[in-house]
């Protein structure tokens, strides 16, 4: 929970900074193949950065829209607590693996 103006701009300034170097690495991947012409037996790349550039940015963007529609749900507090019990720390971990997994499926899904 968010309990004072500075608290909520510290949580402010760290999303920014995260998000700013997710929209660099995005802006990287986007980029690289119009810097350096691979070579023919490499052409998938292109496929995958582009794809790969795509999940990451609607990652930074579903990272926005759930600060906007949930600002009092804080997920460090919900991970400090996992800590303390092994139920709720597995049920974290299953969440996590359950994001990352979604990510994988939808750059396969962009690439085929």
């Amino acid at each position: 929970m968010i309990e004072s103006y500075k608290e909520l701009m510290l949580r402010i300034m760290a999303d920014l900074k995260r998000l700013s170097v997710l929209f660099v690495i995005v802006f990287i991947l986007s980029s690289v193949d119009g810097v350096f012409q691979l070579d023919e037996k490499y052409a998938f790349l292109t496929a995958v950065l582009s794809s790969t550039s795509i999940v990451l940015l609607v990652a930074g963007i579903s990272h926005i829209v759930r600060r906007i529609l949930f600002p009092s749900i804080d997920l460090k507090e919900f991970s400090k607590t996992a800590l303390t019990q092994p139920l709720s720390a597995s049920l974290v971990f299953l969440g996590v693996c359950i994001v990352l997994s979604t990510f994988i499926i939808v750059n396969v899904m962009l690439l085929s």
